[in-house]
């Protein structure tokens, strides 16, 4: 091979081999972020398991979108959102029992799909949440009560005539 010919295949290389590299970066950055996005998405539900709030209605609404490829979770899913619109009432203590099984159901797909073996059923049934967090919530819920109710009541106290008192108007 002549000094030409190096120099010519050299020219050709070199940029051919940038392009494949800024290909194959892409493609990994890619793949990178979709199994970032699911374990942002399964870390909200583990750490919300048997809890509600607006972040874990955030992302059980993502599922179907992050999760869009793995047939076993959007099912594990369907069936977890079908047993949380039973019914506009409350839950009797079996559905509670059932949504639960469900949402471990989800979380176990989930894990298996990330590539967390590891992460069993009995694991995942395992949350912490301490009894005083309870009681906070007890008492703020009391507190949103009563508020509701004095709130209702100066509605109705608004609606009543104004009674006269001494001859005037009170």
């Amino acid at each position: 091979m002549n000094l030409n010919q190096i120099f010519i295949t050299a020219a050709i290389s070199v940029p051919f081999s940038v392009i494949v590299f800024l290909i194959c970066n892409v493609y990994f950055e890619a793949i990178k972020t979709k199994k970032r996005n699911k374990e942002q998405v399964f870390s909200i539900l583990m750490q919300m398991r048997g809890m509600i709030d607006k972040e874990k209605v955030r992302a059980l609404n993502v599922i179907q979108v992050v999760f869009y490829k793995d047939k076993k979770v959007l099912s594990a899913w369907k069936e977890y959102h079908t047993s949380l619109k039973l019914k506009g009432e409350e839950f009797t203590t079996t559905e509670i029992n059932e949504i639960k099984k469900k949402e471990i159901r989800l979380l176990e797909e989930m894990a298996r799909t990330i590539g967390y073996k590891k992460l069993t059923w009995d694991i995942i049934d395992e949350s912490y949440y301490p009894v005083y967090l309870t009681e906070e919530y007890r008492r703020n819920l009391n507190q949103e009560e009563f508020m509701m109710s004095a709130v209702e009541f100066m509605s109705q106290l608004k609606k009543t005539p104004q009674q006269k008192v001494h001859g005037k108007k009170r």
